[in-house]
């Protein structure tokens, strides 16, 4: 992982020593999952990212921007597999055009 995703010494340095997560991603919920993304919601600070496209975080949080750039490149791989006989339908990062599954 740390090679196929480029992770360095310094950024592994820079969050692993994280008091707080900075996020919360979802892919996917069902009944129990929506009851507790409410309760994280109603419950602390964690920023919760449902739609890449919405994110907002301050540019001066290091860790914050670290880990959603590895995020990112992380799907990005997994897109290039999951599309691959399907490529028409592969739009770019694929985070910014996905929402997360609701699952009944």
């Amino acid at each position: 992982n740390n090679i196929l995703l480029g992770i360095t010494k310094n950024d592994m340095n820079k969050i692993k020593n994280v008091n707080n997560i900075p996020y919360i991603r979802i892919l996917a919920f069902n009944d129990k999952g929506r009851e507790i993304i409410k309760n994280i919601k109603t419950n602390s600070d964690i920023n919760i990212i449902n739609k890449f496209s919405n994110i907002s975080f301050s540019k001066d949080d290091e860790v914050f921007k670290t880990l959603i750039d590895y995020d990112i490149k992380a799907s990005n791989i997994y897109n290039l597999i999951y599309y691959k006989n399907n490529k028409n339908l592969l739009k770019g990062p694929m985070d910014f055009y996905i929402s997360p599954k609701y699952v009944k």
